[in-house]
């Protein structure tokens, strides 16, 4: 199992590396990978046909809307793949048996339980969207011009969460260093931050930035938002609250760098200071 989700891991983090070219061939290293997991990952059970066919799918529609000249197929084909990468990270496509990492512990005394999954689904449909669709940091030059908003946009973005976290009482004060820090940052950067934020800013906010105006970017801002609030809609209306203020943050620093990463990251930051400093996942109810 360890393998399977090393290599996922590594597949993500290769999509930043540019293929490789020998004469008129180019690999994708990212996608060999991917392979490799895929591989790992029916030898060790957690997949079967019907989750590498709707894998297969994904994959195939995307590079299909990426290359089409034609605008209607394009559309089709990037609202099918929209589609079945939400269905993927929603676990309603079957195919899939997703292992429980940590189960039912407590991070504190009057925290709820909490258990963690390693979903492949939803990560590795993070990880097709992520290589197809996603505007990415390509150059050193880009990312030393992206690094202060992100650390803005933490900052901000994590005062308006505890803010109203600590005033609904949904959570306390609760530094912390658990022993699972390690494999639960891990898995909620590269399974969860990336799959969510590629998702909602790189394919949602991105089209519809796409689209419209400038003047009306604040529309994609506050609908990708919206959107990754009531995606949250499971954990309670504190919750809905807590992941809007969020989005709002993810959806500003998109706007405003125009690259996943930043979004990335600043969810990624937001989580982590929630986890080592303040109740995880939230007050025992």
């Amino acid at each position: 199992m360890l393998l399977t989700f090393t290599l996922l891991g590594l597949a993500i983090a290769l999509v930043w590396v540019p293929d490789i070219g020998y004469r008129s061939l180019s690999i994708s290293l990212w996608v060999a990978a991917f392979i490799a997991a895929i591989a790992s990952g029916l030898a060790y059970g957690l997949l079967s046909a019907p989750g590498i066919l709707a894998l297969g799918a994904l994959f195939t529609s995307c590079l299909v809307a990426k290359r089409a000249q034609n605008a209607a197929l394009r559309a089709t084909t990037t609202l099918f793949a929209a589609l079945l990468a939400l269905g993927l990270a929603l676990h309603v496509v079957p195919g899939f048996n997703n292992p429980v990492v940590s189960r039912e512990i407590r991070l504190g005394l009057d925290s709820q339980p909490y258990t963690q999954y390693a979903n492949f689904d939803k990560a590795a449909a993070g990880l097709i969207l992520l290589a197809f669709f996603a505007r990415r940091v390509t150059t050193f030059s880009e990312a030393r011009k992206v690094v202060v908003p992100t650390v803005i946009a933490i900052i901000l973005t994590a005062i308006g969460v505890i803010v109203y976290a600590l005033a609904a009482g949904y959570v306390r004060l609760d530094p912390k260093i658990p022993a699972v820090a390690l494999t639960f940052l891990s898995i909620n950067l590269l399974f969860t931050c990336v799959a969510e934020e590629v998702f909602f800013r790189g394919l949602v906010q991105e089209r519809l930035m796409h689209v419209l105006s400038p003047n009306l970017h604040w529309v994609a801002v506050a609908l990708s938002a919206g959107l990754f609030g009531l995606a949250h809609f499971a954990g309670g209306v504190s919750y809905v609250v807590l992941a809007t203020i969020g989005g709002i943050g993810y959806s500003l620093v998109y706007a405003r760098t125009r690259r996943v990463e930043p979004a990335v990251l600043t969810h990624f930051g937001v989580n982590a200071i929630h986890f080592f400093g303040f109740t995880y996942p939230h007050l025992a109810k």
